[in-house]
């Protein structure tokens, strides 16, 4: 119903609130000037911000499961979620030219987080609101919506390239270290190779998984058509990865150098090269396609 009412609507901004007369209508006029006068494309009304409250919502179970759940769509899909105190409320404003096209699939009751992963506003403002006691209607909020939360958020995660990709990449990074000693345990066992030509194999085993899951999965929209666009790309995610060696063996021998304990030190290189290999892999190696380049695909 929501989505259909988009559709329909004619003007700049369309606002979406419950009709319980928790969300205060009377409030609608602030979202728009709020919009009006710093030209966002999204006004979201929270009751996490400062001034904003939700003794509206009843006991504190209800509150703990509505924090809960905040927390969890920030933290798993990141992004633009993340950013917005209240990504999951019902109550905002936003530009209809910004979801002109953009094909909506809300489950439940979670519009704004819906807007927010497949939409991407590029500016979202804030304006605290008080969440009021019910007027009519009973609350809709049961373990079953909760279930459909939790699909929700599963299925941004698989359609929307950009959300959780930090998470994404962790998981790639992860399955290509099972391949990794998998394969050194694998070719240890045959007679007569090197112990360093069983490392060398693992590695780049490792390396090439990586690069063609982030290429098909963590950056999949960014994926360019053409075997001289493939092994460029290789190419450079061979040498971000060499980048990340070093980094990591930097960190490593300055911790240690100055005393820290060997574990902090290992741990630290890890985490000063995963973060290198991500911002490398999302500034450089699968960086955005340029402007008339066609993703594989379309």
């Amino acid at each position: 119903a929501v989505v259909a009412g988009f559709e329909r609507a004619r003007g700049e901004y369309v606002c979406l609130l419950d009709a319980d007369l928790q969300h205060p209508p009377e409030q609608v006029v602030t979202l728009l000037h709020q919009a009006q006068r710093t030209g966002a494309d999204m006004v979201v009304a929270t009751r996490y911000g400062a001034g904003g409250h939700l003794d509206g919502l009843g006991g504190w179970a209800r509150k703990a499961a509505s924090h809960l759940c905040k927390w969890l769509a920030q933290a798993l899909l990141l992004d633009r979620v993340r950013t917005v105190s209240d990504p999951l409320g019902g109550f905002f404003l936003v530009r209809r030219a910004l979801v002109h096209g953009v094909a909506l699939r809300p489950m439940g009751y979670r519009t704004a987080m819906e807007i927010l992963a497949r939409a991407r506003p590029a500016k979202v403002v804030e304006v605290p609101y008080e969440l009021s006691p019910r007027q009519a209607g009973r609350s809709k909020a049961n373990l079953r919506q909760g279930v459909t939360f939790l699909l929700h958020l599963s299925r941004l995660l698989r359609e929307v390239p950009q959300a959780g990709r930090a998470w994404k990449f962790a998981f790639v990074g992860g399955l290509g270290a099972v391949v990794n000693l998998g394969l050194l345990f694998l070719l240890s066992a045959a007679a007569g190779l090197p112990r360093s030509l069983v490392w060398l194999l693992a590695v780049e085993a490792a390396v090439l998984h990586n690069f063609i899951w982030h290429q098909t999965f963590t950056w999949r929209e960014r994926k360019e058509a053409g075997a001289r666009a493939w092994l460029r790309r290789a190419a450079a995610f061979h040498l971000s990865v060499a980048g990340t060696v070093a980094i990591n063996g930097a960190i490593f021998a300055l911790l240690s150098i100055a005393g820290a304990p060997l574990i902090l030190a290992g741990a630290a290189g890890i985490a000063g090269a995963a973060a290198f290999n991500f911002v490398a892999g999302d500034r450089w190696v699968f960086r955005p396609l340029r402007a008339g380049k066609e993703p594989l695909g379309t």
